[in-house]
């Protein structure tokens, strides 16, 4: 008996199909083609000319002590204006010294800068005059200290406070300790009182006078709280007097 056969029908795999899903990049917006062009574009005049109009002349308030900062503000000027002429520069700054201590310095370099050569304008000539400055701004400082220590005076029994107001000024005034100047000023500064005291004692020196004067007012202050604890009704208007020693009877 024959048996037919079913004829089976064979299965070939089929290759897997996987699904690809294309990438957007969410950036693309941001990015910015760089252009050759860009390179060559210069600041726009308009920021400079903002910037000159708002960049003010330097004034001088007579305060010698800070040139330093009024050199810087006169520098910044110069490069914000595009002022490179050290003649210019120099005459300018010349312009807002205008003082009565430096008038006739002022004149002086004045007419020193119109003589000069147009081929000897160079930068070194604007380092020199700032160099000028700086030493003109220390004589006026001295100049003002010495004044000012020649019109101080002590007040009262505030001898210490006296001390360190002349300390400050003989500094700026370029007078040490060890010099002969510094003793006459301070001597001429003290009260009446104390003055001749320390006067009747050998001075050699600041250093000394100094000590003799803390001394003097020293005892003063002592015999003043000694006659106070004594009388503690004394009314206030008596006790920055000086107490007055008592001699002694003649003998007959």
């Amino acid at each position: 008996m024959c048996i037919p056969q079913a004829h089976i029908k064979s299965k070939t795999p089929q290759p897997c199909i996987t699904q690809t899903q294309a990438y957007i990049n969410q950036y693309d917006a941001l990015y910015v083609e760089e252009m050759n062009e860009d390179n060559d574009i210069k600041e726009t005049p308009q920021t400079t000319k903002v910037e000159k109009d708002k960049m003010p002349l330097p004034t001088f308030n007579d305060e010698w002590d800070r040139i330093d900062n009024f050199i810087r503000q006169n520098k910044e000027y110069y490069c914000i204006q595009e002022i490179t002429s050290p003649t210019k520069k120099a005459t300018t700054t010349l312009s807002l010294l205008n003082k009565p201590e430096v008038e006739e310095w002022n004149a002086d370099l004045k007419k020193w800068l119109e003589g000069i050569p147009s081929n000897y304008n160079i930068p070194i000539l604007w380092d020199l005059f700032l160099q000028e400055l700086k030493i003109k701004a220390q004589d006026v400082q001295q100049t003002n200290a010495l004044t000012k220590i020649y019109n101080l005076k002590m007040k009262g029994l505030k001898v210490k406070q006296y001390i360190s107001q002349f300390e400050e000024l003989a500094e700026k005034a370029g007078l040490t300790a060890t010099n002969p100047d510094t003793t006459y000023p301070f001597m001429k500064g003290l009260t009446t009182q104390v003055h001749s005291n320390i006067c009747k004692k050998p001075i050699y020196g600041y250093r000394m006078a100094r000590a003799y004067a803390l001394d003097d007012v020293l005892v003063t202050q002592m015999a003043l709280h000694l006659i106070h604890s004594q009388n503690p009704t004394l009314p206030k208007e008596q006790e920055t007097l000086v107490p007055k020693t008592k001699k002694r009877p003649l003998v007959l």
